[in-house]
């Protein structure tokens, strides 16, 4: 009997330790640390099961009480308390700031009183003071150059510095060139003048976003002339144009001389300027009705307060090539009918002249009888005949000649083609 008392007293106990274990509030007290970004919605956690008529309360850094359960006691619209069927009794601050930072306290009116602790850590954003920082800087070439950048933020943001060549804002796809350079400062000692351009400051402190500022240097020097031409040449009473192009800052004064006189603008010589890119300017000089006093050297000058600079191109006399003689070839024509063809003709010429001596009479034919005319006849065809053997002994000799010209003259005609 007194073992089984003895069994029944402890399992009573056990229960009823087992009992009130169940409902004694059960209170995360572990440490929590929140990051928010300023700006945004902070939410500190605090759980409590079983609270039974417990009471909870939040307390800010600086120790005052925000709230009473669900109620808050301060005056602050931001702030409010967040109860779910689960036990949680979470605190919302809207729109952090950064002197909301700190520690806060989640309690709960047990016998001891149990306390959790977050720590709210409120991020800012890197801020580049203006006021602080370096503006557009105007150097003269081989001066020293510092330019700085300040900036705020939580944690402390860092400064890295880029560099854009002026020009290289137009493309679009360039990008800023790394200077391998941290720290509020940028030191350029003894700048040149491809050294102008746009720094940029970028601040970060892996809040985003990230932060810039851009700061134009620009390096003055001396003018860089450039001619289209060394060289130019033009016919008499025609028109030409002289080109000078001029990279300077600050921008020079650009002119045009000829044997040390300045050149005006004229009927006779017109000049524009023309704007180019990265500080370039081009002046043109055009001459109209060339004569040959304009013929000579042209010179181009460029000042600015850094200095001045001169280039010299010669105009001179262009003279058109003189045309060719074209070389003619004469054809001599041949003939295909020959000296025998023009034997016969003359031979039937003379039988026609000879019949003209007959005529008919009562349907018969007469040849005239007296002497004379016999004679005549007679000695005219003897005259004939030997007519007929001189003028053939003529043609051919004619023949022989013509033919010996010819032969020469289509020798000398192939001798000179060949050559």
């Amino acid at each position: 009997m007194a073992i089984k008392s003895l069994l029944t007293v402890l399992i009573v106990i056990t229960l009823s330790s087992v009992m009130s274990a169940n409902y004694r509030p059960l209170f995360n007290e572990a440490l929590v640390d929140i990051n928010v970004i300023a700006g945004q919605t902070a939410v500190l956690p605090c759980s409590a099961l079983h609270k039974g008529d417990h009471k909870i309360i939040w307390m800010n850094p600086r120790r005052i009480l925000f709230s009473n359960e669900e109620t808050i006691v301060i005056d602050d619209r931001r702030v409010g308390v967040e109860s779910t069927k689960q036990g949680d009794w979470n605190l919302r601050i809207k729109h952090v700031q950064h002197n909301d930072s700190g520690e806060y306290t989640c309690q709960i009116n047990t016998s001891p009183v149990k306390i959790k602790r977050v720590r709210l850590h409120v991020q800012v954003p890197a801020h580049i003071l203006n006021e602080l920082s370096s503006r557009d800087v105007d150097v003269p070439e081989g001066g020293d150059v510092v330019l700085t950048c300040k900036a705020t933020g939580i944690p402390q943001p860092n400064i890295t510095w880029f560099l854009k060549p002026i020009g290289a804002e137009q493309n679009k796809e360039c990008p800023f060139a790394d200077l391998n350079t941290e720290g509020e400062s940028l030191y350029i000692q003894n700048i040149k003048r491809y050294q102008s351009g746009h720094y940029v400051c970028l601040a970060y402190n892996g809040v985003p976003p990230a932060t810039t500022r851009e700061m134009l240097v620009k390096v003055q020097y001396v003018p860089i002339i450039k001619l289209l031409n060394s060289r130019l040449g033009q016919s008499l009473g025609k028109e030409t144009i002289l080109e000078c192009s001029v990279t300077s800052h600050p921008r020079a004064k650009i002119s045009w001389y000829k044997n040390g006189v300045q050149i005006n603008h004229s009927y006779k010589f017109r000049q524009e300027v023309y704007p180019g890119k990265h500080d370039t300017y081009s002046l043109t000089l055009q001459i109209l009705y060339i004569n040959k006093h304009d013929y000579g050297d042209y010179t181009c000058e460029a000042e600015n307060r850094m200095g001045t600079e001169h280039a010299t191109m010669v105009l001179y006399e262009y003279k058109e090539p003189t045309s060719r003689t074209k070389r003619t070839t004469t054809y001599i024509p041949f003939t295909t009918k020959s000296y025998d063809d023009d034997y016969y003709e003359m031979i039937d010429k003379f039988n026609q002249e000879k019949k003209t001596d007959e005529y008919v009479a009562d349907g018969e034919k007469y040849t005239p009888q007296n002497s004379y005319s016999n004679n005549n006849n007679k000695i005219y065809a003897e005259n004939a005949d030997k007519s007929n053997y001189l003028r053939n002994t003529d043609y051919n000799t004619a023949n022989q000649a013509v033919m010996n010209i010819a032969y020469i003259a289509i020798s000398v005609l192939f001798s000179s083609i060949c050559h």
